[in-house]
C-alpha cells in the first residue's frame, strides 16, 4: 500500500505531488524517515550520548538524569518518533506523572504530534491520524505513540510495548512503573527510558538510578543545565540563578534542580502513598453499608485562581469514600451557576447510591461563597484545618480508612510531594485536593481517643516472673474478701 503525497514544503523545498512513500516501514521509508529526523535538529552533546545508547548501544534501560533545561522533554519525543518510525506497527508509550501534566506540556503546544518542531514538515509526512481524546498519534507505518498519565492510568501490566519513555520520572507513580517494567518482558527489542530531575526527597526515582546502574542492559547519564550548550542565553542565566539561590539560602535547590544532584530537603514527607481503586470497586463497597449510615457530601474549597470539588460518601465512625472531583480554574470569569450543571450530574449520582439529599460544605477564606451560594455550610473555624486537618488526614489514610478512587488519582502526587516544610500559602496554592480534603474530614470526623490502662501496684518480682524463674507467691489482699458468717 502506498501514499501519494498531496503538494507540501519541507524545510523550504516543494516535496513532489507523486512522490510515493511504502508505509509497510521497508527501507525506503525508514530511510527517508531517518533523513528527516536527522535533519529536524541538532543535539547538544549530552542528548547524543543518550540518544546513541537507546538506538546505536541498544541499551534496554537508559536513564536520563539532568538539570533543568537540560532539553529532557525534547530528547523524549525525539527518541519516541524515532523507535516508532524506524519499524511498523509498534507501540509507544510517553508517560507523565498525570495526563494533564503531559497534554500540557507536550500535546497543547503540539510538541508530541509535529516531533517538537515549530512547522508540521514532519506530520504532514508521517502522520495518518491524531486522536485528540485518547492523546495519540498514529503513523504512516502502522506505530503509534500514545500519551499516558501515570497516576490516572488503571494499571502498568498487560501491555506489550516496543518503547517507554517516563518523563518527569521522579513525579510518576512507582507502582505503576515497576508494574510496566514486566511488560519490558513481551519483546525482545523492547527498551525503557527514565528522564527527570531529582526529587527533593528521596523516593523511586534514586532506586531505579541504582537498579538501571548496575543492570547490564542498562546506562545512566548524569548532566547539568550547562550542558544545554544549544541554548546561548542559558549559562549567564544560570550563573545569575546560582547567586540568587545562594543569597536566599537554598543552596540544595541549585544542587538539586540545576546541577542534578541527589541533594534532599532536610523535612520528611507528610502523607503516606495515596491507595487508589476504579471507580466500580468504590461503588460495591459503599452499597456494603446500610443506607441510613451513608452520608453523601460536596465540599467545595475557594482559591484565588479556582475552585476544588471534591464528592465523597462518610460513614461517621467508621470511614470516608473519596468518589470524585472537579476543578474549574480562573472562576471569577464563571458564575457559580455556570458551572454547577458540570457538578449536577454527579451530585445525583452520589444521592441516588446514598438515598438521601447531598450536604454541601465549603471552605472560602473570604466567607462571601456562603452568603452568596445557597444551601452551602462554612467549614469549622473552631479549629483550623491546616493544623488539625492533615494531621487527621494522614491518620486515616495509616487505618486504611478512607478510600480512595482513582477519578481522584491526581491527590496521588499531592501526597508524594508535600513536605513539611511547606508554607500555608504553598499548600493552599499547590495542592487543592489536600486542601479540600483535609477541609472535610476535619468538619466530620475526630481523632481517636487513646486509652490509657490504669498502673498496676508495683511488684518486684514481676520480672523474675516473666523469665520463668520461682518467686513468692503474691499476698493476697483480704480487706475486700467477703468470708461469710
Amino acid at each position: 500500500m502506498a501514499w501519494i503525497k498531496p503538494t507540501k514544503f519541507k524545510g523550504g523545498e516543494k516535496v513532489d505531488e507523486e512522490e510515493k512513500i511504502d508505509f509497510k516501514g521497508n527501507d525506503v521509508y525508514v530511510t527517508k524517515f531517518l533523513k528527516d529526523w536527522d535533519a529536524s535538529f541538532e543535539p547538544h552533546p549530552g542528548q547524543q550520548l543518550v540518544l546513541d545508547a537507546i538506538f546505536k548501544d541498544n541499551y534496554q534501560y537508559v536513564f536520563y538524569r539532568s538539570g533543568r533545561k537540560g532539553a529532557k522533554t525534547a530528547t523524549g519525543i525525539k527518541a519516541a518518533w524515532k523507535a516508532a518510525n524506524i519499524a511498523p506497527n509498534r507501540v509507544v508509550y510517553l508517560c507523565y506523572p498525570t495526563i494533564a501534566a503531559g497534554t500540557e506540556i507536550t500535546w497543547e503546544e503540539r510538541r508530541l504530534q509535529t516531533c517538537d518542531l515549530k512547522n508540521d514538515s514532519m506530520y504532514d509526512k508521517y502522520v495518518v491520524k491524531v486522536d485528540d481524546n485518547k492523546h495519540i498519534v498514529r503513523f504512516a507505518n502502522g506505530s503509534f505513540i500514545k500519551l499516558v498519565g501515570t497516576w490516572t492510568e488503571a494499571r502498568g501490566r498487560g501491555r506489550q510495548p516496543d518503547f517507554i519513555v517516563c518523563d518527569e520520572f521522579q513525579d510518576c507513580n512507582a507502582a505503576y512503573i515497576e508494574a510496566s517494567d514486566s511488560d519490558l518482558a513481551a519483546k525482545p527489542h523492547a527498551q525503557c527510558i527514565f528522564m527527570g530531575t531529582p526529587p527533593n526527597k528521596r523516593n523511586h526515582y534514586e532506586e531505579w538510578w541504582e537498579r538501571v546502574t548496575v543492570n547490564p542492559r542498562g546506562k545512566c547519564f548524569h548532566l547539568t543545565s550547562y550542558d544545554n550548550i544549544r541554548l546561548p542565553h542559558l549559562k549567564e542565566w544560570l550563573d545569575n540563578k546560582k547567586i540568587e539561590l545562594a543569597k536566599a539560602g537554598k543552596e540544595d535547590v541549585w544542587l538539586r534542580e540545576y546541577m542534578a544532584e541527589f541533594c534532599y530537603s532536610s523535612s520528611d514527607r507528610v502523607l503516606p502513598d495515596a491507595k487508589f481503586l476504579e471507580p466500580e470497586q468504590i461503588d460495591q463497597k459503599i452499597r456494603l453499608f446500610d443506607y441510613a449510615e451513608r452520608i453523601p457530601v460536596l465540599a467545595i474549597s475557594v482559591h484565588p485562581n479556582y475552585f476544588c470539588c471534591v464528592l465523597a460518601v462518610l460513614l461517621p465512625r467508621k470511614m470516608v469514600f473519596i468518589v470524585d472531583h472537579l476543578i474549574f480554574p480562573q472562576v471569577w470569569d464563571k458564575a457559580f451557576s455556570e458551572m454547577y450543571p458540570e457538578l449536577n450530574e454527579k451530585v445525583k449520582q452520589l444521592q441516588d447510591i446514598c438515598g438521601k439529599k447531598i450536604r454541601n460544605i465549603v471552605w472560602d477564606e473570604s466567607g462571601s461563597f456562603a452568603d452568596i451560594i445557597s444551601g452551602f455550610t462554612r467549614c469549622r473555624k473552631d479549629v483550623k484545618w491546616q493544623d488539625r486537618g492533615i494531621p487527621l488526614l494522614r491518620e486515616l489514610m495509616i487505618k486504611d480508612k478512607i478510600m480512595l478512587s482513582r477519578n481522584i488519582a491526581d491527590f496521588g502526587l499531592e501526597c508524594q510531594n508535600i513536605l513539611l516544610e511547606e508554607t500555608e500559602k504553598d499548600v493552599q496554592k499547590n495542592y487543592p485536593h489536600l486542601c479540600t480534603l483535609a477541609m472535610m474530614v476535619n468538619e466530620y470526623f475526630s481523632q481517636e481517643k487513646v486509652l490509657i490502662h490504669s498502673a498496676k501496684p508495683f511488684d518486684k518480682y514481676d520480672a523474675l516472673r516473666e523469665m520463668g524463674i520461682p518467686v513468692p507467691k503474691k499476698r493476697q489482699n483480704t480487706r475486700f474478701l467477703n468470708f461469710g458468717v
